[in-house]
């Protein structure tokens, strides 16, 4: 098999007890790394992934591995990015209504 970047998503593979791990969802791979907790995979900080999202490459971190399917951090909307992206859109359509 060629290598390729993998995609993560965290599965429980635990029958009776819990075991957590970080699996490729890419079709064809069976590679999984499995987590110390719920939450936490030190093997995989620093690695490079495809974004859950958008699909781009990044470095996986603590914060993007808490998630189940980790995102870099263009994709992350916070509350900050969620009002810069408002006022951005009401600047552009008021540029647009004084020009037309």
């Amino acid at each position: 098999m060629t290598q390729h970047i993998h995609k993560f998503r965290r599965i429980d593979i635990g029958k009776d007890v819990p075991h957590w791990v970080m699996q490729c969802q890419l079709p064809g791979c069976n590679h999984y790394t499995s987590m110390v907790s719920k939450l936490s995979v030190p093997a995989l900080v620093g690695k490079v992934s495809v974004c859950n999202s958008c699909g781009d490459r990044f470095q996986l971190d603590r914060r993007a591995l808490r998630q189940a399917k980790p995102t870099c951090n263009a994709c992350i909307q916070t509350p900050q990015k969620k009002e810069l992206d408002k006022a951005a859109k009401f600047f552009e359509k008021l540029a647009k209504t004084n020009l037309g």
